[in-house]
């Protein structure tokens, strides 16, 4: 099985890459993708507590079945809460099924060896013998479960699964970000169109006040009081008054 690191970042890759929405937060969108994407392997703890980690694991809960299981709880909350199902059941039943992908082409050297993928129609366990991910090095005992993880042999796990994760993830993010700017691609263009109809409408009224002020100014004007002279009077005579 991969660790939780690779299962973590499919998770991701699925939350980035496609259209599937579990929260409207981004970031709370890509914890709930990747818990889920981590989710079988929860079949470790009831084997860890009887003292033997590996007893239950890649049993019931690594199928098909508990991935439609999950999706149709949840679809189900779903329908109740906002009248939808199939928006929460597939995004549920990918994720989850993503897990039974990754630890498909994982070497497992640990009994049993594949998974039963089509349960509950079969108890059979179904392997592919083309693998990607190396096997992770861990102890069958509760007692060193945890410490036997820390090897050098996992450490190079790591990197592996993070050279083929992470490109992965990356183009994700991309192609998030491609159809977000095609999105809102539209919206900056209203906004634009909005803005330049914004400036035009002020330098119109600027230009309106302008012209009424000049208008009242002419008006204001003090008037002159014109009189007719006449030249002839005495007192008017050699340009005296």
């Amino acid at each position: 099985m991969p660790l939780p690191l690779g299962h973590s970042l499919m998770g991701y890759t699925i939350a980035a890459g496609s259209r599937f929405k579990l929260s409207p937060n981004v970031w709370m969108n890509i914890f709930i993708f990747a818990l889920l994407a981590n989710l079988p392997d929860i079949d470790y703890l009831p084997g860890y507590l009887k003292g033997l980690p590996n007893r239950y694991h890649h049993h019931e809960i690594h199928s098909l079945g508990f991935a439609a299981l999950m999706g149709l709880v949840g679809g189900l909350v779903y329908l109740r809460m906002a009248g939808k199902f199939w928006a929460c059941f597939l995004p549920i039943f990918f994720a989850v099924s993503s897990h039974l992908l990754l630890d498909l082409v994982t070497e497992d050297f640990s009994e049993p060896h594949g998974m039963m993928l089509l349960w509950p129609l079969n108890s059979e366990f179904y392997d592919v013998s083309w693998k990607i991910f190396k096997s992770v090095n861990k102890s069958n005992h509760s007692a060193d479960f945890f410490s036997s993880l820390f090897t050098l042999h996992n450490l190079r796990v790591v990197l592996i699964e993070l050279m083929i994760m992470l490109p992965l993830a990356l183009a994700a993010t991309f192609v998030q970000r491609r159809r977000r700017a095609a999105e809102t691609q539209p919206q900056r263009k209203e906004a634009r169109a909005a803005k330049r109809l914004t400036v035009q409408q002020s330098v119109e009224t600027e230009q309106e006040l302008g012209a009424a002020l000049t208008a009242a100014q002419i008006t204001e004007l003090p008037q002159i009081d014109y009189q007719r002279i006449d030249l002839n009077q005495p007192g008017y005579r050699n340009g005296k008054s």
